[in-house]
């Protein structure tokens, strides 16, 4: 949804059909591939685009760098976050390295 709306374009709603890691993993290279054409300057140009978010109580406005800084990171984030607690809760060991990479390092 952040690439769409820096970029202007329409938002292309993800299929919520895997069955398997494979088909994950397909979906992880698809997105890879279609990010990779991204060229640069068109992100740069988004940040300064007029972002309009639609919800149920109205419209949020902002400028593309306002709306990747206050909602689209943090958004990103939070569910990084809500699957590292599920994963935890459900026994997998994790550590904050693999939160935080190469900085968790206790």
């Amino acid at each position: 949804m952040a690439i769409a709306q820096l970029l202007g374009a329409p938002r292309v709603p993800a299929a919520n059909d895997a069955k398997s890691f494979a088909d994950l993993h397909q979906r992880l290279d698809a997105t890879i591939a279609y990010l990779r054409e991204i060229a640069p300057s068109d992100l740069e140009a988004g940040l300064d685009r007029e972002i309009v978010i639609e919800h149920r109580r109205g419209s949020m406005h902002s400028s593309g760098r306002q709306f990747l800084i206050a909602f689209a990171i943090p958004h990103f984030f939070y569910h990084v976050t809500a699957a590292y607690g599920i994963l935890r809760n459900q026994g997998v060991r994790l550590t904050m390295g693999d939160f935080l990479g190469n900085w968790g390092m206790s």
